[in-house]
């Protein structure tokens, strides 16, 4: 248990940090779509969609277009940052 932090190999942990946050992606993209699916920011916003949008930090709901570029951008980023880190998981076949 004396091992030198030096000669510990860390790409199992690596790994499956990459895995735990491509999962944490994949679920905010879903939940990303689910909202585009079913918002319409032309009309006034439930308080239930008022959550979903401050949960992924969408805090001006007067502002359609405000909005709808928010999503986009939120959706955009997360996809960016998913076809990142995917290339670089092993091939699990």
């Amino acid at each position: 248990m004396n091992e030198n932090l030096n000669e510990i190999d860390f790409s199992n942990l690596n790994f499956a940090l990459d895995q735990v946050q491509i999962k944490m992606l994949e679920d905010k993209i879903a939940a990303l779509r689910k909202i585009c699916d079913e918002i319409n920011p032309y009309e006034p916003l439930n308080i239930n969609m008022q959550e979903r949008l401050i949960e992924i930090e969408i805090h001006d709901f007067s502002d359609p277009f405000k909005i709808t570029n928010a999503l986009i951008k939120n959706l955009e980023d997360a996809m960016e940052e998913l076809n990142r880190l995917k290339p670089f998981m092993h091939d699990e076949n």
